[in-house]
């Protein structure tokens, strides 16, 4: 379905990728701090056509299909500044089960996400799982002091370039990654229900057992 015009005036006919990715996750709540219930169609649509746009039409129009077409790809490589110090290369991760999630401070089920994320991390961190948070804030500040009041700050490093989000064709937030001990991404999530962790638990489970 074509988008309304008022969205395609919106959005530049042939912006660069990483422009047409900041303006997806430039899309602010009422409030400039979250996507409410009310807000998200219209969230996803912008979403979907400047992703669209960013590359050359190989977003699909659903954001599940442009999701499962990472699977089975090597994942992109990059060194990053984490939030708490040091740099995380995900090269350097080759022989760990790596998990991605990607979040901003003004999406709403990012919080919760992050949270369960974390939890993740404490448990199979021993057993060979990495999680590392993706922040596409464009204010580091605000990015920082998100992260800071998680129940458990989860290691991150900002994106505010969204190269990353370019990369692993982020067209929904949260989005979860999860790639496995040869580099290979095996599974992609957007935001995760109870339902959901279990299954995201399982699929943890095999990739280190592998």
């Amino acid at each position: 379905m074509a988008a309304p015009d008022h969205v395609r005036a919106s959005l530049p006919r042939r912006a660069p990728a990483a422009k047409a990715v900041r303006a997806v996750v430039a899309v602010r709540g009422a409030r400039g701090h979250g996507v409410t219930a009310a807000r998200r169609p219209a969230f996803l649509l912008v979403l979907l056509v400047a992703l669209s746009t960013a590359f050359g039409g190989a977003a699909s129009a659903s954001p599940r299909e442009a999701q499962r077409a990472l699977i089975g790809r090597e994942a992109p490589d990059f060194t990053q500044r984490l939030m708490a110090g040091g740099n995380f290369r995900l090269s350097e991760r080759r022989g760990e089960v790596v998990l991605l999630g990607f979040w901003t401070s003004w999406c709403g089920g990012c919080r919760e996400q992050l949270e369960r994320l974390a939890r993740l991390d404490a448990t199979y961190g021993s057993a060979g799982l990495v999680v590392v948070g993706v922040s596409l804030d464009d204010d580091p500040v605000r990015a920082r002091e998100f992260r800071a009041a998680l129940d458990a700050p989860l290691r991150s490093v900002l994106d505010a370039e969204k190269r990353l989000g370019r990369e692993y064709r982020v067209n929904d937030l949260p989005m979860t990654v999860l790639i496995d001990r040869a580099g290979t991404v095996r599974h992609v999530h957007g935001e995760i229900s109870r339902r959901g962790e279990a299954a995201l638990i399982e699929e943890i489970r095999r990739l280190l057992d592998e």
